[in-house]
Formats: C-alpha cells, structure tokens, sequence
C-alpha cells in the first residue's frame, strides 16, 4: 500500500545509532521499500522540535513526547493501540507486515541480588502497577503498565535481545 509514495528521506530520532527507535525506522524503510537517512539528535526535545517545524518529515521517538501532536502521526510500533494515541494506526493497519515492536521499561537488580529482596521488590512493582491512579498516569502517557514475574521479564530481554540482534545483521545497521 505505501509504495510509490513519495517519502522523505530524512528522519529523526532522539536516540541516536542502533537505538530501538533507529532499528523500527530502518525497519520500516525496509518493509516498504524506500531509503530513508537518520538524523540523530542529542534527546528527544531538539528532534520534536524539528519535526513539528518540518525539518525532518518522519520523528521515531516514543509515544509521550507525540500525544499533544498526535494528528500529524502516520502510524506507531507495536501491537496494541493506547488510548492515548486514539488516531495511530499501527504499521500492519497501514500494509506494513511484520513490524510490532513493542518497547519496554523494566527494573534491574544487581547480579547476586538475594533472591527474597527481588521477589519482594517484583511483588511492590506489581501492586503499584495495579494501583489505578498508577495504571491512569502510564495509560495517558502511552504505556501500559503490565508487570509479570522476574522470569518473565528476563524472556523478555532475551527475547528483543535476539531479534534486536537479527536486525541489525538483516538491515545492516552502522553505527558511524
């Protein structure tokens, strides 16, 4: 569907070379078979800026910063909809097949953490996770706060660890 378009070909990110916001960026470019050259910034403010003047025509840099100007968004990574971002659309949604990244935060012990402190500290997160007026402020900034155990976290990592690491190879990534 998005093919002889006529697309841009700069693109800002405010994470710099080989970020998860570069890779999605490259990877969309792939998909759809346009060239596309990244722009990195120093932070996500001075790339926002950009984009909303339309220096840059294309800004992969995380939901939050998006929301007040949501409108002008084409579509985001992922595989669900946030309610935040009630006009997005998701890249399979635009002919993009395959492209679902999701991002993610996550809290990290210290190996050789005693096993009770992080079962205790895995057990806070979730219950503030659950806490509604918790729940609210990620889903208004465009996360969905889920939660899990340790061991599911730590698949997770391993999990984007690895496709993170096809990708690279696949799309050639260089970081100078």
């Amino acid at each position: 569907m998005l093919r002889g378009r006529p697309w841009p070909e700069r693109y800002g990110t405010g994470s710099g070379l080989g970020s998860p916001q570069h890779i999605v960026v490259q990877w969309f470019a792939g998909s759809a078979g346009i060239k596309l050259q990244q722009v990195p910034y120093r932070g996500r403010a001075p790339a926002l800026n950009d984009l909303v003047a339309g220096d840059v025509k294309i800004g992969s840099l995380g939901p939050t910063p998006l929301i007040p100007y949501i409108g002008r968004q084409l579509a985001a990574a992922g595989a669900n909809h946030a309610d935040a971002l009630p006009k997005s659309s998701r890249f399979q949604e635009a002919g993009i097949e395959g492209l679902a990244p999701d991002q993610w935060q996550g809290v990290f012990v210290p190996a050789g953490t005693p096993p009770t402190i992080t079962a205790r500290l895995n057990a806070e997160i979730g219950k503030a996770l659950a806490d509604p007026q918790v729940r609210e402020n990620f889903l208004q900034s465009a996360l969905e706060p889920v939660g899990g155990t340790a061991e599911q976290f730590a698949h997770l990592v391993h999990e984007d660890f690895a496709r993170y690491e096809r990708l690279v190879k696949e799309l050639d990534v260089k970081l100078d």
